[in-house]
Order: C-alpha cells, then structure tokens, then sequence
C-alpha cells in the first residue's frame, strides 16, 4: 500500500490571489527512503517552493511520486534517479513540479523525481550491488515498480530522464529509443532530438542492446519510452546541465500535447528583450534561453519574437504572438561593415528571418544586409536593442548600428 497526500498551492500576490493545480504526492515504493538533503547538491540547488519541500520531506518515506491533472488528455510519466549519482535531471524534475504548479495540464502527468532517495543521498549509482537500470525486468526491483504502475496506470508515454559523464556512454546530451515494437518511442526521440541539442541515438528494437533498461522493458510492454541524457561528471551537477535536462522534460511534454506553447503580449516580449540585452551587454554572448511568462524559449525563438514584435509594433497590431518548438542558428557567419541600418531595411530583414524560420523550423545563421552578413548572435542582439529603445520611446528607431 501506498500513502497519499495532496497539496494545493496558492500564491498570494499584493492585490491577487492565483490557485494553481492540485497535487497528489504518493510513496510507491516503502523500501527506498532517504534524507536527499544529505546530497550537498540537493541541498544546495533544490527548489525552495512549498511542493518541493513536501517532496523531498517525503522521501524519507520512500519513492515519491507527484500526479498532476484531472484524467483527461495523456497519461505519461518522467523518472529521474534511476542512478542516484546523476543529479541533474533529479534537480530538473523538481523544477518541473514547481513548474507545473501553476499550469493548466492537458492530460495526466506523473513525476518521480527520485527513485530511489537512498541513493540520491549517498549518490550511489546501485542499488543493493546492482545497477538498477538493468534489472527493470526484475520484480521487486525499483525500476520494476515504475514498470507495473506504468501499466496500472494506463501511461501511454513515458521519459527516463539521466545525466551522462564526460567520456562515458553517450558522453554528450542525447535520447534513446528504439523503433520496435513502440515506433511511438522514435517519433519521441526525434522530436526532442530536434527541438534541442540532444544527440538522437535509435535502435531497431528495444531489450537487444540494453537488457534490463527501464526504457527497454517499458517498450517491450507496449509503453512508448526514451532515455534522455544531459552531460555532466556523476556526482555533481555541471553549469547548465539542470535547465538542458529541464528543457529536455519540457519537449516531452509538448510532443504529448501535455503543455502548449502559449501565446505572448508585446510587451512580454519587450520585457525580455532588455534581459537579453543587458545579459549580451555583461558576457558578450547571448544567454542559452530566456524566461517568458513561466515558459523557456531558445534564442532562436527569441529572434523571431523580436522580429515579429518589431513588424507588429510598425503595422499598429496589438495581436498575440505565438512561436513554436525551433531551433537556434546551426553555426554562425558574418561578413559586414560596421555602419547604420535604417528602419525601411531592418523592417524587411525581419520579414526575411521569419519567413525563413517558418520554412526550415529553424534560426538562420546570418542576415544578408546592405551592410553585409550580420551573423545570428547580432541579430538577436540588433532586434533587442531596437525593442528596448521603443520601450523607452514609445516608437521603433528611425535607424540601428551594427
């Protein structure tokens, strides 16, 4: 038998209060429990919001598990912790809770952010000797345990979620899968794969090349699964290797309709254009993604909510701006002369760079300009600056330096 706890999250602002979704939190496994807090990095990096509390409180108890939704739509389900020295998608699947907290939930998702707090606490990679990631086809095992409530609860998609260190298997950010018998589970894999930096790594079929594998078993039971990986030295946690792991969670969800991308106002768009600004400014380089309303978009889709913006500001529309799941520039290239780009061209090289974005699904790497080819990282930086100065000005300049 399992315990059950639900939590309702309310957030007080100075004039409002917003509910936010329900949250039943279940002990699926009595075996397993930890102090994760011993882990210096958990410690250190875990969200400190009320549900995140309540999650790590609880698995002194055991294997928590956290339902969001109401039944309709998808069942799926995100493991992380499989090895309990690979923290960054343990981290990333808190950041997750916290992060659907607040969200309309198309569907049913269940997260276990720790599947064995045990060994979170100690990061240890095994559990009672063994390497938990080849014993799912075991009873009794905790790999297992996800398997047999995957399939008690009908769950239709499933993600493994684990880091990978640097001269390991793979070594580098990827996804597993494989194309039979669940082809669903390469459609999955592509997707992430193409939305991110993730290296796509698929196999002919599923329990041939990693027996035991949780994704593997999954699989072989009917359940489209991936294994999602994020490079970052076992036992620690390296710089950006939450938010890639995060990020990764994020595209399964949209892949199973779970969340949409939602709609922005010109003036979110605005507000971020002076983050990005001011973070070029400081580093000389663009940040890796910004934060828009609670969601996270690549600086890809951040040009083309610029250009966008910028065109919607100078036709007088005040309508909502949509983008979808794209990619960043896939190099970068320039040749041109510093010097002055009036509006009439920067207006035109925004239709251009969306209109190229929506026939390729991705940023270009450069703009052709009178000025010459102004790479991708300038363009983001030239359409943010452009968006700044209106929000100061209340108009789009009559010009902008490159």
């Amino acid at each position: 038998m399992f315990k059950k706890f639900l939590i309702l999250v309310v957030f007080l602002g100075l004039f409002s209060v917003a509910q936010v979704s329900a949250a039943n939190i279940e002990i699926i496994n009595n075996e397993t429990g930890g102090n994760v807090t011993v882990n210096y990095y958990i410690r250190q990096y875990a969200p400190q919001h009320p549900i995140t509390k309540e999650v790590i409180t609880l698995a002194k108890n055991g294997t928590p598990m956290v339902v969001f939704g109401n039944g309709s739509g998808k069942n799926v389900m995100i493991v992380a912790g499989v090895h309990g020295n690979e923290l960054p998608p343990q981290l990333a699947a808190l950041k997750l809770i916290d992060y659907l907290a607040d969200k309309k939930i198309n569907g049913t998702v269940y997260i276990v952010p720790f599947l064995i707090p045990s060994s979170t606490a100690t990061s240890s990679r095994y559990w009672k000797g063994q390497n938990p990631n080849s014993i799912a086809d075991h009873k009794g095992t905790p790999t297992n345990r996800i398997v047999q409530i995957a399939k008690e609860r009908l769950i239709q998609a499933l993600g493994d979620f684990h880091s990978t260190q640097p001269g390991g298997t793979p070594g580098t950010d990827a996804v597993f899968c494989s194309r039979t018998p669940t082809y669903e589970s390469y459609k999955i894999a592509y997707y992430i794969s193409k939305n991110s930096l993730s290296k796509l790594i698929a196999y002919e079929k599923a329990g041939l090349e990693y027996q035991g594998a949780l994704e593997d078993v999954c699989n072989l039971e009917g359940i489209p699964s991936v294994t999602c990986e994020v490079l970052s030295p076992h036992g620690t946690v390296a710089v950006g290797s939450v938010d890639r792991s995060f990020m990764q969670m994020i595209l399964f969800l949209k892949y199973n309709n779970i969340i949409l991308d939602a709609s922005l106002s010109i003036s979110q768009v605005v507000t971020s254009a002076n983050t990005i600004k001011n973070y070029y400014e400081s580093y000389k380089r663009l940040p890796s993604n910004v934060t828009i309303n609670n969601n996270y978009y690549n600086m890809g889709q951040v040009l083309y909510l610029s250009c966008k913006a910028t065109l919607n500001i100078n036709s007088g529309s005040t309508s909502m701006i949509s983008v979808g799941n794209l990619k960043s520039a896939t190099a970068s290239y320039e040749n041109y002369k510093r010097g002055i780009i009036y509006k009439s061209e920067y207006l035109k090289v925004a239709r251009n760079v969306i209109g190229f974005i929506e026939v390729y699904n991705r940023a270009p790497n450069y703009a052709s300009t009178s000025r010459g080819k102004i790479p991708f990282h300038k363009l983001v930086y030239m359409y943010t600056r452009i968006l700044c100065f209106y929000s100061v000005n209340g108009r789009l300049p009559g010009y902008v330096t490159v």
